[in-house]
């Protein structure tokens, strides 16, 4: 969806403009084949602002994980078997803006932001054992995140120039956005790969007006 007004980068959704072509849902778990959905729920929301992408996700909690999160903040993602195992709720961003599907993970751009507020930004997938080459991505990313009475929530702002120094009228990118979620130990994908989100196929399309 595209907007005019700017949105506050506050962890508050409330601002975000109403439609419902910007919204990602029916989320799946990465690791059954039948693609059920998981425990919890999760829904996200994109707008295009002139040549800012805002992303806002709201992540459902139940209560007995509602306690805030830890407050010694960890950088780094832990994987295993390219599903992360981190001992903190994240959520992934995953970006493709060729959409060229080519099977290496190298080529995507990697955000990650933790419940803390911490954040990774990347090009390529920091894993041990590596699953490809793993590159800096200088990107001027805001982002916050805060607690509600149902989950938490993150929002942040991403230049378009950190990703394509020009764009179409009209681009359609691979995208995905997957959530970790620490205590149910729970991997879900919205594009609704199984198995490995990190398959530059397994993406799904985000198309910006």
């Amino acid at each position: 969806a595209a907007t005019d007004d700017p949105i506050h980068i506050d962890g508050d959704l409330s601002d975000w403009p109403p439609g419902s072509g910007n919204v990602a849902a029916g989320f799946r778990s990465i690791a059954d084949s039948a693609k059920r959905e998981p425990s919890l729920k999760t829904t996200a929301f994109l707008a295009r602002a002139d040549r800012v992408l805002y992303v806002g996700v709201l992540c459902d909690l139940p209560a007995r994980v509602r306690a805030p999160p830890p407050t010694a903040r960890r950088k780094g993602i832990v994987y295993d078997d390219l599903i992360p195992i981190d001992d903190e709720d994240l959520v992934e961003l995953l970006i493709d803006p060729t959409n060229a599907g080519t099977r290496s993970p190298s080529d995507l751009l990697h955000i990650v932001v933790k419940r803390s507020g911490t954040d990774v930004v990347e090009k390529g997938i920091a894993t041990e054992p590596p699953c490809g080459v793993r590159t800096p991505w200088p990107v001027d990313l805001q982002l916050a995140t805060a607690e509600s009475a149902s989950g938490w929530t993150l929002e942040l702002r991403l230049p378009l120039t950190a990703i394509a120094e020009t764009l179409d009228a009209a681009a359609v990118w691979g995208f995905n956005i997957t959530r970790w979620d620490a205590a149910g130990q729970e991997f879900s994908t919205w594009s609704g790969a199984v198995g490995n989100a990190n398959d530059p196929l397994s993406l799904g399309n985000l198309y910006l007006p």
